[in-house]
């Protein structure tokens, strides 16, 4: 299911509101309107675990170049569900990527990475 921006919108808006990453999403969503927004379709939550549990290793190693990391890992191991989607999109020179449920009703997690220039080898 592809959430548009005004639909993932609503959905962070709904966090509580300590959740500085929530916050920072919205804000760059309001920002950054009409957003692109790119959706995967639903993924075997064992998977998921499987590979953002070595790029969270990855991300510990290279001393937070990722937030949200703790969050997501201890959503997912909570989940029962069998699929979940992802969506992400750039703003502000970051790559923000939100975990929710199947049906994009719940927020499961999510991440935020600044977008890195790499130099001309």
């Amino acid at each position: 299911m592809n959430l548009t921006a005004t639909e993932l919108l609503a959905l962070l808006l709904k966090q509580e509101p300590e959740n500085n990453l929530a916050e920072r999403c919205c804000n760059a969503l309001i920002e950054k309107t009409p957003a692109s927004i790119i959706s995967t379709g639903p993924l075997p939550i064992d998977h998921v675990r499987r590979i953002y549990g070595v790029r969270a290793e990855t991300s510990n190693e290279n001393v937070g170049s990722v937030e949200g990391f703790d969050e997501l890992i201890r959503s997912l191991d909570e989940k029962k569900d069998e699929t979940i989607n992802i969506h992400s999109f750039e703003a502000e020179g970051e790559a923000f990527t939100v975990f929710t449920n199947e049906s994009c009703t719940k927020l499961l997690g999510l991440l935020i990475s600044r977008k890195t220039l790499r130099p001309a080898t």
